[in-house]
């Protein structure tokens, strides 16, 4: 009795084993629970990867410009070379003119555009306070306001700009006919 006990327990061991086995179903990967959240990933990453090339580009694009731009502030920084080949224009004078004023004239914007502003006021002052009605009075009023923006000087160069156009007409003496 022993020995058919143990074996109707074996023979249900191994029924029960063998009931217990269950055959495993093969699953598509579409079937997966993650499989649609996988796919968004994996289009967010596409798009992420043109986001990534599109900033490149621009970022090489703005690089290019701010060069550009940095030479073009440097250029700017450099002194103003004096003109060589400038020749007044020739005045008019109301009143007799001596040598002398166009000669002080023509040193001061010799001074002028050699950016001795400070020299240039004086030699164009001297021709306002010495010849007054002179049309070279007018002009070194205006080289005069010019001089002042060189210097930096914004309310001389407005101070000098409102007084030209200020001073009176200089007259000009004409004889009955």
């Amino acid at each position: 009795m022993w020995r058919s006990c143990v074996l109707i327990v074996v023979v249900l061991c191994l029924v029960g084993l063998s009931g217990c086995a269950t055959t495993k179903k093969k699953v598509a990967i579409e079937d997966e629970p993650l499989y649609p959240m996988t796919q968004e990933i994996k289009e967010e990453i596409g798009r992420l990867q043109d986001m990534v090339e599109d900033l490149s580009e621009e970022t090489a694009d703005l690089g290019k410009r701010t060069n550009n731009l940095e030479n073009r502030v440097s250029l700017l920084g450099k002194p103003m070379q004096p003109r060589e080949e400038y020749t007044p224009p020739p005045a008019t004078p109301t009143q007799p003119m001596t040598g002398t004023v166009q000669t002080t004239y023509n040193k001061a914007l010799d001074d002028y555009y050699n950016r001795d502003f400070d020299k240039a006021i004086g030699k164009f002052m001297q021709i306002i306070t010495q010849h007054p009605r002179s049309t070279l009075a007018d002009n070194s009023q205006y080289w005069m306001a010019e001089c002042y923006y060189g210097l930096e000087d914004y309310p001389g160069r407005s101070k000098n700009f409102a007084r030209s156009s200020a001073m009176p007409t200089p007259r000009r003496t004409t004889t009955p006919s």
